[in-house]
């Protein structure tokens, strides 16, 4: 309260400045053009650099660890893309060999006193893994439909001054799934639920038969997130809303495109390299709770 008994409009005028002053601080270190970011600097929250450093090591042992186990829990190949440093060990990224590909990853705990890698141990995020081989399946029936909503992103690319993440930083960062350098998907709910089950006992479901799966087992458009990203091309240009209503116009009245609920997103030209992304205050979006539902 002032001294006259009313309450301030605003925040203290220094303490505006001090938080403007952190906000800047943060964005000079860390948001860099995201055309020139490859995952350099992606760090997880409460990390031990120390249990990277043993880690690598033993840089074999966990890759040998990290593919035994997405083989036999997951029947799935595939090969190491990065080691990070985590609290307790380390996250080690991977990319599954077949395709559609997925990204994901598993941890590897670590004793920095003993200086132990528990290769014997590793583990990961409950429903993580899971969710990346419902979302494969998904673009494994839906082929020609993925291929069409890929030429059409292509296409937007040419047509303005957008771009989108470079590979590499998907390889090195990533643990959404299915995501290209247009998009991630997310499944959820039973059907996938049921699907995966399906995967499970028949890890080499083909094309047709999961086809076959969705005409048995209907499945609600709302219950697949197909999250679209773009970021402005230039450097200190804000999003604009021309570009976004553009991309959300053509995905309206695009009937050959997969059902599901798309949310688009445009950035500026800056990810933060530490958290490897893009969201901030000035994106443009529609998204939950007002998604484009596509059935």
């Amino acid at each position: 309260m002032s001294s006259d008994g009313k309450k301030p409009d605003t925040l203290n005028t220094d303490e505006e400045k001090v938080n403007e002053f952190k906000r800047n601080d943060y964005e000079k270190e860390n948001y860099v053009r995201v055309q020139d970011y490859t995952g350099e600097g992606y760090t997880l929250r409460d990390s031990k650099e120390k249990n990277r450093e043993i880690a690598i090591q033993h840089q074999d042992e966990v890759e040998k660890a990290v593919k035994e186990f997405f083989l036999t829990n997951y029947h799935l190949n595939v090969e190491v893309n990065n080691i990070v440093a985590a609290v307790d060990g380390v996250a080690v990224h991977v990319e599954s060999i077949e395709n559609p590909n997925i990204h994901t990853f598993a941890i590897v705990p670590v004793d920095i006193k003993s200086k132990i890698v528990h290769t014997n141990q590793t583990w990961s995020l409950e429903g993580e893994v899971e969710k990346a081989i419902k979302g494969s399946l998904y673009v494994k029936a839906n082929e020609k439909e993925f291929a069409n909503l890929n030429r059409y992103l292509n296409s937007i690319e040419q047509k303005y001054p957008v771009t989108t993440v470079r590979l590499e930083s998907i390889k090195n960062t990533s643990i959404r799934g299915y995501n290209t350098q247009h998009y991630f998907i997310a499944p959820a709910g039973k059907t996938f639920n049921k699907l995966f089950i399906e995967y499970m006992n028949n890890p080499s479901l083909s094309p047709d038969s999961i086809v076959e799966f969705f005409k048995l087992n209907p499945l609600d458009p709302r219950y697949i997130t197909i999250s679209i990203e773009f970021f402005m091309e230039n450097e200190n240009e804000e999003p604009s809303i021309d570009i976004l209503d553009e991309i959300i116009h053509d995905l309206e009245n695009m009937s050959n495109i997969p059902k599901g609920a798309y949310s688009i997103y445009l950035h500026d030209n800056y990810i933060d390299k530490q958290k490897s992304i893009g969201y901030k205050s000035n994106t443009l979006e529609r998204s939950h709770p007002n998604q484009l539902i596509k059935k």
